[in-house]
Parts: C-alpha cells; sequence; structure tokens
C-alpha cells in the first residue's frame, strides 16, 4: 500500500517536474509591438511576431484580427494565419495585411491582432497588437473658378488651382490650353505645364504670360484644363476654366478694315467700312448699331454705305453724307446717341460700347473735279481733317524784284481755295427731333 502510494506521488512529481522544464526552458512568442499605425493609402501593412528565449524545439503560433473602429473587409482585409518555427530557428516572422484607402475624408480607426494557438513555446505579455488606420487623403485637384479676367498690360493672368477634400502627400496636374478668340503665341503664352502641390498645400497659384500690343480689341478669351492628376490625387469637378483677357487700349481704327475711294486725279484717305461686324458685338456690323440709336429710330431714318465708303444720311430731299474716320472704346459709358463736334464733325455713340466718328464729307467728287477741270483746277486733296483743299494750276511761278532790289518768289500766285463741308447741326437748336440742314 506504500509502495503504490510512492509511485503515485513520484509520477505526479515527474510530471509537474517535466512540465516546468518545458515552461523554463522553452522559447517566447510576442508582437515586436503593442501598437502600431499606418496610414490608409499604404496598400500593405506588415506586422511582425518575435521568438525569444529557448529555440531548441519547434514552434508555432496564430495570428488573427478582430474589427474595431475599422473593419473589414472596408478598411482592411481580416488575416488568420499561422507562423511556424523550425528547432533552432528564431528568425522573426511576418504577416502582410491588406489596407483599403477608401478616399473618404474621416477619422482615424483601429482593429486588433491576436496571438493564440500556440505550441511549443509560450506567449508573451505583448500578445495583442492595435493598429490604427491614419486617414489620408490626397485631395481633389480643381480650378478655384470656372473663368478668370486680367488686363493685357498686366502682361500675365494668374489663375488658382485648389485641392479639395484632403491635402495629404505631394500631388500634381498637367495644365495646357485651348485657343478660344485669344490665340496662343498671339495673345497669350502656354504650353502644358505641371501645376504641383506639396505635402499640405491645399491651393497655389499659376502665371499665364500675356501679350500687351498697342492695337485696340474686344475682349478675347482662350480655355484651360487640368488632367494627369499624380501623387493619388483625382480631379474635382472645376477641371475647366476660361481666361477673358480685357483691352485696355481705345482706339479700334488701325484694326478696322477700310475702303480706299478711287477718283481719278482725287487724293482721298480711306474710308471705315461699316458693315464690318463690330469689335465688342460681334453679332451685328457697325451700320446696325448706328441706326439703333434712339435718334435715328425715332425720326425713321436709315444710315447708308456707299460703295465709296461715305455716310449717307436721307432725309426728306436732302442727302447728308459724312465720312467715317475712326472707331474708339466707349470707356466714358455715354448713353447711345448723335453728337455734333466743332466743324460739324459727327460723333455716333453705339450700343456695342463703340463710338465712331465721321466728318462731313461732298458726295460727288468726280463731278466736282470735271467742273473745276473745265477751268484749269484739276487737283483736289482731302485732309484727314476733311478739309478739301483746291489747288490752281497756273503753270510756273512768276520771279519778281522786291522794292529792296532783290529777286522773290511772288508767292500771292499759287491761289488755294480750303472748303469745309459742314451739312449738320446741333438738333438741340430745334424744337423738334430729327437732323437739320445748315
Amino acid at each position: 500500500m506504500r509502495n503504490t502510494k510512492l509511485k503515485i506521488i513520484s509520477k505526479i512529481l515527474f510530471s509537474y517536474l517535466l512540465a516546468m522544464s518545458t515552461y523554463l526552458f522553452a522559447g517566447e512568442l510576442n508582437f515586436s509591438a503593442s501598437t502600431t499605425s499606418v496610414a490608409e493609402n499604404a496598400a500593405t501593412l506588415t506586422i511582425s511576431v518575435v521568438r525569444t528565449g529557448d529555440a531548441s524545439g519547434t514552434a508555432s503560433v496564430s495570428v488573427a484580427s478582430a474589427d474595431g473602429t475599422a473593419s473589414s473587409p472596408t478598411d482592411y482585409t481580416a488575416v488568420t494565419s499561422t507562423l511556424n518555427w523550425a528547432a533552432g530557428n528564431s528568425d522573426t516572422k511576418t504577416v502582410d495585411i491588406s489596407i483599403k484607402d477608401n478616399e473618404v475624408v474621416g477619422n482615424n480607426k483601429s482593429f486588433s491582432l491576436r496571438l493564440s494557438s500556440v505550441t511549443g513555446d509560450t506567449i508573451g505579455l505583448t500578445s495583442v497588437q492595435t493598429v490604427t488606420i491614419t486617414d489620408f487623403e490626397e485631395g481633389k485637384i480643381q480650378f478655384s473658378n470656372t473663368s478668370y479676367k486680367a488686363s493685357e498690360e498686366q502682361l500675365v493672368a494668374t489663375v488658382t488651382v485648389t485641392r479639395s477634400d484632403g491635402s495629404n502627400g505631394a500631388v500634381s496636374a498637367t495644365i495646357a490650353s485651348s485657343d478660344g478668340t485669344a490665340k496662343s503665341g498671339d495673345d497669350f503664352f502656354l504650353s502644358p505645364s505641371v501645376v504641383s502641390l506639396g505635402d499640405g498645400l491645399s491651393q497655389t497659384t499659376y502665371d499665364i504670360a500675356l501679350k500687351n500690343d498697342s492695337a485696340a480689341e474686344s475682349t478675347e478669351s482662350f480655355s484651360l484644363t487640368l488632367s494627369a492628376p499624380t501623387g493619388g490625387a483625382s480631379l474635382g469637378t472645376v477641371a475647366e476654366a476660361t481666361v477673358e483677357i480685357f483691352d485696355v487700349d481705345v482706339d479700334f481704327t488701325s484694326s478696322a478694315s477700310k475702303i480706299t475711294p478711287t477718283n481719278a486725279s482725287v487724293t482721298e484717305p480711306s474710308v471705315i467700312d461699316l458693315s464690318q461686324n463690330s469689335i465688342m458685338t460681334p453679332s451685328k456690323s457697325y451700320l446696325q448699331l448706328m441706326n439703333e440709336i434712339p435718334l435715328i429710330v425715332t425720326s425713321n431714318l436709315s444710315m447708308l454705305q456707299s460703295s465709296d465708303g461715305l455716310l449717307q444720311i436721307p432725309f426728306g430731299s436732302d442727302r447728308y453724307y459724312l465720312r467715317p474716320i475712326s472707331i474708339t472704346r466707349n470707356i466714358s459709358g455715354v448713353l447711345p446717341g448723335i453728337l455734333i463736334k466743332g466743324s460739324g464733325n459727327v460723333r455716333f455713340i453705339v450700343a456695342g460700347g463703340q463710338i465712331i466718328d465721321a466728318y462731313p464729307a461732298v458726295a460727288s467728287l468726280s463731278t466736282l473735279q470735271t467742273e473745276l477741270a473745265k477751268i484749269s483746277i484739276p487737283e483736289i486733296v482731302i485732309t484727314e481733317q476733311g478739309n478739301i483743299s483746291i489747288q490752281a494750276d497756273q503753270g510756273l511761278p512768276k520771279i519778281e524784284r522786291g522794292e529792296d532790289g532783290q529777286l522773290a518768289i511772288n508767292n500771292d500766285y499759287f491761289n488755294r481755295w480750303h472748303l469745309k463741308p459742314s451739312p449738320l447741326v446741333m438738333a438741340s437748336q430745334y424744337l423738334g427731333t430729327g437732323l437739320y440742314l445748315t
């Protein structure tokens, strides 16, 4: 009986010592850290399990994930994996976990990993690892506005590029232009270029060079596009924009098309063609806009332009002739109307935003020339101011001896007459609305 009890005690003691020896001499398995973090755009998180202590035997352990504020499969891919060590091996083992970028601005989220089902070794104190997925949003790149305005004389148009819904990481996009009424190389200069925003930067500006010329032009425009975003960013809704270029030059005359009268033996400057489309109101010609002036409409008059360029205003049995000579911008904002300036010059202020100036003219220069030729006065010159100069052709000038005995040319011999057509007067001088003959 006594021997039997001793045998039982011996077996229990042996089992205990055997268990204690396994515990005392086995290795220990732990996560490399109790916490770690990963940005959501990292794609993959690698976690490490280390083996310390006695590695003489084989060992294995299971690694499994558990949802927290981060959930699978929306934020990461759940993992259940078994790591194995051969006898004598103490290398660190790793497990890869897929991280999902949800592209939604939000708070940081977390989940956990746990060690379990160990064999051969024991599990240490770092048996749980908390993983924090930090929000990482590269954002959406776009223009700050759909349209921008710039003055030609500023020599540059500045556009603003922003990114919303995040500003993490360095990103960029390509900015390019397409011609509208403004042409690349003639009105502005832009080759496809890269616009960059550094990490944390949500806004930047980009300058486009403009060309300032002396020719007056209407407001012109060209288009911009953003494309090819990099760094994980995407394009926002405002990926296209328009840039308007305002011309500060006032005089449009040089850019207007002209009509050159052809009258034999008569020198006459060019006349502006009023049939061309208005620079600032392209849907209508200058003549159409002039015929819409309230004074013309209420008087039931209509202006015409003949083939030689003269502006004609029929009024009863009379017909008035004007020579259009300049087109300027109505920068003062004067209301549409007709103004009679000094020496009978007429200024038409049209609704399109321009001012057309005209000088009085005569209708048939060829008829006048024919009659003057009968009395040996062959040359007529119309000056830029609208004056008609008639020079008598009387051969060579006389050379006379003056009272002091010196020879002199008799300048009085050259007869020249200067005429100024002036068919219009100010309507305010009369009671009724209309145009009146001087």
